[in-house]
């Protein structure tokens, strides 16, 4: 029989729903199952929630996160830690451990800008297991912990783990490998009523680049009708899943500058820096330069050369994390890099709380620059040719322009072209609006935010009399 570990390191929908949906699937096709939510000890109020099964909506989230173990714990093993058993010196041991250096524990620590966590009150919600200990590598080294003891007492024949980038969940992957167990994660699909599995972390392109690949073969009529759709509500704000960035921009694109009337400019598009920034593995990301920084005076230099002003559109993401950054991080944001750019003549930045229109900034522009954000492939279905200066989901795809060289962007520069082949934006459009299983096990709120588990899909496993009592 299959032995499947699934750990759960975040307590924040609709991932834990993912874990639990995966937990029985796996469980209900025959393997044996154990599924471990490390955060549960952290709080000695936890399991002292009263739940009623039938008030789910107005119950809080640790109450429904007991509601739904409770009800798995009769088909999968839920397995928790005690304090005891994580204790500081336990956890500090694994820094003797011999394939600690290979799990770069401490570059992940000093790279994630963040605090410990996105909610202040230390519970279940978010990133718990950091909100508690207000200690990263403690916490990292925590999970890190509860998985080694898990792999010794199960000996699973694979691990399934969420997403894989943040710090709680790379050193976890690093670890399977080391033990030579198969890793799996999840994340969201293209709606709230599903999921994806992937076999690589989120931050590997080349998983998602499977998933989008046979989107490049579909008839070109029926992915012409669904991206219009798709692009429309792009534009608009209106996103099934996702926060979608332009919502609040306006159609304004007013810069007071001659050159921007007269279209001599062009356009840069950043990332937020802290998604590729603090993992290891994506250290060769940019291909001109070794950050977005240097690709940005790279392309200042090139740009006065020719006579262009350079605009930097700083990515709207950015506006939500200055406030969350930890204090050693205050001088290492891209934005006050390029706020203080601002100064020279050369440039005009666009602040990421700034509601100037994007897409107008590209369509009026000579030239469109970016780090493969998708605005790059909605610019590109409206007829904009985007050149992408780093590693994206679009490398290698037809139509995709990739810049890798300085000499690459001269000639860019120098001999460009209007045309755009649309293959890649109709394909991603129509992996973004399908991509995912459906849930079976869970069905999304009108809020859509909590997946509340769907009883009668666990009627033949499990009696009525568990959703009903259970306190």
């Amino acid at each position: 029989m299959k032995k499947t570990l699934i750990l759960e390191i975040v307590a924040a929908t609709p991932h834990t729903e993912t874990g639990i949906e995966l937990a029985l699937l796996e469980s209900l096709n025959g393997s044996k199952v154990t599924y471990c939510p490390i955060y549960l000890y952290l709080s000695e109020s936890f399991w002292n929630t009263p739940v009623n099964g039938n008030e789910l909506n107005e119950t809080s989230h640790n109450a429904w996160l007991i509601y739904t173990y409770a009800i798995i714990g009769k088909l999968v093993q839920v397995y928790t830690f005690t304090q005891n058993q994580l204790e500081p010196p336990n956890i500090l041991q694994q820094q003797e451990r011999q394939y600690y250096d290979s799990l770069q524990i401490d570059e992940i620590v000093k790279r994630w800008p963040y605090p410990m966590s996105l909610t202040e009150n230390g519970d279940t919600s978010g990133m718990s297991i950091l909100a508690f200990y207000k200690n990263l590598k403690y916490s990292v080294l925590t999970s890190l912990h509860c998985t080694e003891l898990l792999i010794q007492q199960i000996k699973p024949d694979e691990i399934i783990i969420f997403n894989g980038r943040i710090p709680t969940a790379w050193p976890t992957y690093k670890l399977g490998k080391y033990y030579g167990i198969p890793v799996s994660f999840h994340e969201r699909g293209s709606n709230n009523r599903k999921y994806v599995v992937l076999d690589e972390p989120v931050t590997d392109i080349s998983g998602w680049q499977k998933l989008i690949s046979p989107h490049i073969h579909r008839p070109f009529r029926s992915l012409r009708l669904g991206a219009g759709v798709y692009y429309r509500n792009r534009r608009l704000g209106i996103s099934n899943t996702f926060g979608q960035f332009s919502k609040g921009e306006t159609r304004n694109t007013d810069l007071k500058h001659p050159k921007i009337d007269s279209g001599e400019y062009a356009v840069f598009y950043t990332t937020s820096n802290y998604e590729i920034d603090q993992v290891p593995p994506l250290d060769n990301w940019y291909e001109v330069g070794k950050s977005q920084r240097e690709i940005v005076m790279t392309l200042l230099e090139l740009c006065f050369s020719h006579d262009i002003l350079l605009v930097i559109r700083v990515h709207p993401n950015e506006r939500f994390y200055p406030s969350l950054m930890q204090p050693s991080f205050e001088q290492a944001s891209d934005e006050k890099f390029f706020t203080d750019l601002n100064m020279d003549d050369r440039c005009l930045i666009v602040s990421s709380d700034s509601n100037i229109c994007s897409y107008g900034l590209g369509e009026k522009a000579a030239f469109r620059f970016s780090i493969g954000s998708s605005i790059s492939w909605e610019l590109m279905y409206a007829g904009y040719p985007v050149a992408v200066l780093s590693k994206s989901l679009g490398s290698g795809f037809r139509g995709v322009i990739e810049l890798k060289t300085v000499e690459d962007i001269v000639n860019y520069i120098t001999n460009s072209t209007s045309e755009v082949d649309k293959t890649f934006p109709l394909a991603w459009a129509d992996f973004q609006t399908t991509y995912g299983e459906e849930f079976v096990y869970f069905e999304s709120q009108d809020n859509n935010k909590l997946l509340i588990l769907k009883q009668k899909q666990l009627e033949d496993h499990i009696d009525n009399e568990t959703f009903t009592k259970f306190k």
